[in-house]
């Protein structure tokens, strides 16, 4: 078995990073799998704006990981949202970004999808849609070789930050 940190270090997981100003310091962590860091490099850049008009959805992607490392203030439902046992998605106004948290103030993004893409043709949210989405973030949890516990089930964002 193995840390987060040495994941890091094999490639198997990329810290995020923002650039920092002279007075801020980290305070969480967050890790990208290689299919999310492809995901938001290559084609969340090339997403138009939807509901958000003052951010591109890349855009608002990074401000939201910025913000979650800095340790400002999040907010249940409208930064994050759980989905039972162990998915959590990130939420921008256009982005969703679905991972889990396998340590306190430690978030792993799995994959993600425009919120747009998430909406059946009434507009609505369906779970059917998101299926697929928190599939994959509970196979990427049980498959990588992390030091148990690999994931933790709290059910509010206090428990896992």
């Amino acid at each position: 078995m193995t840390t987060l940190d040495e994941i890091n270090r094999r490639g198997d997981l990329v810290r995020y990073e923002p650039a920092l100003e002279v007075n801020e310091q980290l305070d969480r962590v967050a890790y990208v799998t290689s299919i999310c860091k492809r995901w938001m490099e290559e084609v969340l850049p090339l997403e138009p704006m939807d509901w958000d008009k003052s951010l591109k959805p890349d855009e608002q992607v990074d401000q939201l990981f910025a913000d979650f490392v800095l340790g400002r203030a999040m907010v249940p439902t409208e930064d994050f949202k759980h989905y039972p046992p162990i998915a959590w998605a990130m939420k921008t106004r256009d982005v969703r970004v679905f991972g889990y948290f396998p340590r306190k103030s430690t978030f792993v993004a799995v994959c993600g999808a425009m919120r747009k893409d998430l909406q059946g043709h009434d507009g609505q949210t369906t779970n059917q849609l998101f299926r697929p989405m928190l599939e994959a973030v509970r196979q990427f949890a049980r498959n990588l070789d992390l030091d148990p516990p690999k994931y933790l089930t709290g059910v509010t964002l206090n428990a896992v930050l």
